[in-house]
């Protein structure tokens, strides 16, 4: 029976940290626990107060980017628009139908070269199938001039952007004639 003595007594005491006194170490633990849960709580409010700066942040750095999103483009266009300006003054003054005609052109060529730059691109239209996704008709023309359902004159030009439609063609589909 002595042998059980000593185990008896191991099973009586649980085992505390550093301490023969349960209470001492419980309490010890219980503080300790506390104060990692006084700094978890703190950190999290940190975090939670962060999270809520950056999505006001990044709110706000939105709004800015769509407020002045085609600044870029509008840029591009202020040559083009001097230019016109231009145009009109020595129209004025200049009865040279000529020049003005190729002012004009010049013209032309500069906004196309600006809608290039934006990747914007004319959609073929004359003499193509009529595709409702690309074209808008109008019209319906009588001719023999093109195959039935085909685009026979374009009133309007139409534009990609990338790879959409920004506006489609406004067209006079052909007919065949009829006998």
């Amino acid at each position: 029976m002595e042998g059980e003595k000593p185990a008896q007594e191991a099973a009586q005491t649980p085992p505390v940290f550093g301490s023969s006194d349960p209470q001492v170490g419980q309490a010890d633990l219980l503080e300790k626990k506390e104060k990692e849960l006084k700094e978890l709580n703190d950190k999290y409010l940190r975090l939670s107060a962060e999270f809520e700066n950056y999505k006001k942040r990044t709110s706000r750095e939105q709004l800015d980017f769509m407020k002045y999103a085609f600044e870029p483009v509008l840029r591009e266009y202020l040559p083009l628009l001097d230019n016109l300006e231009r145009a009109l003054f020595h129209s004025k003054e200049s009865k040279d139908l000529n020049k003005l005609n190729e002012g004009l052109q010049l013209m032309i060529k500069q906004c196309q070269e600006v809608l290039s730059r934006f990747e914007v691109s004319p959609i073929p239209a004359k003499g193509e199938p009529f595709d409702p996704a690309k074209h808008q008709a109008i019209s319906q023309v009588e001719t023999d001039e093109f195959p039935d359902n085909h685009v026979a004159e374009e009133v309007s030009k139409g534009y990609y952007f990338k790879d959409r439609v920004l506006r489609p063609a406004m067209v006079s589909v052909s007919r065949k004639k009829q006998e």
